[in-house]
């Protein structure tokens, strides 16, 4: 079995002509989308360009903010060690008063409470003897 060749057909001039215009102007169209992406890449990156630079920006402005706050911490912290040492040296001085006042309260306590022991003595006796008492008394005004 033979194979046969294909044969080539010549196409007219004009053909051709046509054919290879379709082509520059695919290729002029192709050139114009290519253009058109390099500049919409090129801005893009110019967009990102400045886009990071407002970052960076921004990210410097609250570092600094961030450094305010930090130094008011510390201040503030500093104050309260200050503070905190000067209270306890007040209190230092203060608790030999403070222990001889506590002293002096249970004192007072006990006191009160022999006061009130007494007290309720003298009165169980004088009821025990009321009797007595008020015939004694009569017998003074009598």
């Amino acid at each position: 079995m033979d194979r046969a060749r294909p044969r080539t057909v010549k196409k007219p001039v004009a053909t051709e002509r046509a054919l290879l215009d379709e082509i520059n102007r695919s290729i002029g169209t192709l050139t114009e989308r290519v253009d058109g992406l390099r500049g919409d890449v090129a801005e893009s990156r110019a967009e990102s360009k400045e886009n990071r630079a407002q970052v960076h920006r921004r990210l410097e402005e609250a570092e600094g903010r961030i450094d305010v706050a930090n130094s008011m911490v510390l201040e503030r912290l500093a104050k309260l060690e200050r503070t905190s040492d000067e209270t306890a040296a007040k209190v230092a001085k203060i608790e030999p008063t403070i222990a001889t006042l506590t002293r002096l309260q249970q004192r007072g306590i006990g006191a009160i409470a022999v006061v009130g022991l007494a007290a309720t003595m003298v009165g169980g006796a004088i009821a025990i003897k009321w009797d007595a008492f008020a015939d004694w008394l009569t017998g003074l005004f009598s």
